[in-house]
């Protein structure tokens, strides 16, 4: 007994460790550097002093991705201010949900311990923690993709005891949406899921249904 509770308690240490590391390293010195030139472009699309309009059409002349990120923003700043420290704190903040969104996914995909390793793995990645301190999408595009692969896997999960739309699907289609509004990249996603139906289908026989209407309604989308 003495042995199974030392080992909870290395797990629950362990675990603490990484989070607190994870969130200290993404919002230390999070503005000690100036915004470098393209934040510099996504805090001048995200101008909340001009029209929706005018910022979408300062998206499509800079921005190579679509202007989900930078509306977003544009809504922080019309909240909290027009200030550039703002959009730093905002990728730092889903920096920091990613930290619980991946580790929850690996958690899903293998039951032992692994995911101790994934913490570990996601708080100290340099490139991570970069990107949680920079005002563009790739954090919130790395986050929405960790969302719909959790949705992905528990929609495979249950689709056998649960038919017809249910919570899981509505979820999956909403985070397939988000994700390839976020940056056109996530379409490998998002046509690798398809792959796998299809591969699933004339291989094994297998219908996913509830998968396959999310699929069709975010290409109709």
């Amino acid at each position: 007994m003495e042995k199974i509770k030392d080992s909870k308690t290395t797990i629950i240490l362990s675990f603490l460790f990484c989070i607190i590391f994870g969130v200290t390293v993404r919002v230390y010195n999070l503005n000690f550097d100036n915004l470098w030139f393209d934040e510099i472009v996504s805090f001048w699309v995200a101008d909340p002093m001009i029209s929706i309009k005018e910022s979408y059409h300062r998206n499509f002349l800079t921005e190579g991705h679509p202007f989900f990120f930078n509306f977003l923003l544009k809504m922080l700043h019309q909240i909290f201010g027009y200030d550039p420290s703002i959009g730093r704190y905002f990728s730092s903040t889903i920096g920091i949900l990613s930290i619980f969104s991946v580790t929850y996914l690996s958690k899903i995909l293998n039951k032992n311990k692994a995911y101790l390793l994934t913490l570990f793995l996601v708080s100290t990645n340099i490139f991570l923690i970069s990107y949680s301190q920079e005002v563009r999408v790739f954090m919130m595009m790395f986050f929405l993709v960790s969302i719909n692969l959790i949705f992905f896997f528990k929609l495979i999960d249950t689709h056998e005891t649960k038919t017809g739309i249910n919570k899981i699907t509505i979820f999956f289609i909403l985070s397939n949406i988000l994700m390839v509004l976020s940056n056109p990249l996530t379409l490998i996603i998002f046509f690798s899921i398809v792959l796998f139906v299809v591969i699933n289908y004339f291989k094994f026989g297998q219908s996913y249904k509830n998968l396959n209407f999310s699929l069709g309604v975010t290409l109709i989308f």
